[in-house]
């Protein structure tokens, strides 16, 4: 019985825990900001007047810019990598990576009201634009980058289920 209490307070010690990382972290102090916001985070309220004070808004703004494309990057060339090997019926390790990162990105943006947290950042301190093209693309190819990164994708997928189904069910 004793036991059973003692597992009951350290789930609620965990519990509490959790509760407090996730209120620090989402500490909420703008009210028009989305759930899970960069901009709605404590420690965003805390260190963009540091910013603003030293007059640091368009180098962070590039810095920010500079990640953002940095991100798009690398998962781009995996999201390409995973099209690729999917298409020509090779599981590999990097695809479990890839289909993890596309997920966590999925669920960041989800989670920050369908905008990438960079965007809220950058507009946070001014630029004109947070979309996403505010990383270092035309318009015409920023705009599309979801729709191409879907695509690229589902032909990964489904050239793994092709190879695999043409496996199991071809004579041996």
């Amino acid at each position: 019985m004793s036991e059973a209490i003692g597992q009951e307070s350290a789930y609620r010690v965990r519990s509490r825990r959790l509760h407090v990382v996730v209120r620090t972290l989402y500490g909420g102090s703008r009210p028009d900001a989305p759930i899970g916001s960069v901009i709605d985070t404590a420690a965003w309220q805390r260190l963009r007047p540091v910013i603003v004070a030293r007059g640091w808004e368009q180098r962070v703004i590039i810095s920010v810019k500079l990640a953002h494309t940095l991100i798009f990057l690398v998962l781009s060339s995996v999201i390409v990598r995973f099209a690729w090997s999917g298409v020509h019926g090779r599981w590999t390790r990097w695809m479990g990576l890839t289909l993890a990162a596309v997920g966590i990105e999925t669920a960041v943006i989800i989670a920050n009201g369908g905008r990438c947290p960079l965007s809220g950042i950058v507009e946070d301190l001014g630029a004109e634009s947070g979309t996403v093209s505010d990383i270092f693309l035309p318009g015409w190819i920023a705009r599309r980058i979801p729709h191409v990164s879907s695509a690229l994708i589902a032909a990964g997928l489904l050239g793994l289920l092709v190879r695999r189904l043409i496996r199991r069910y071809s004579p041996a």
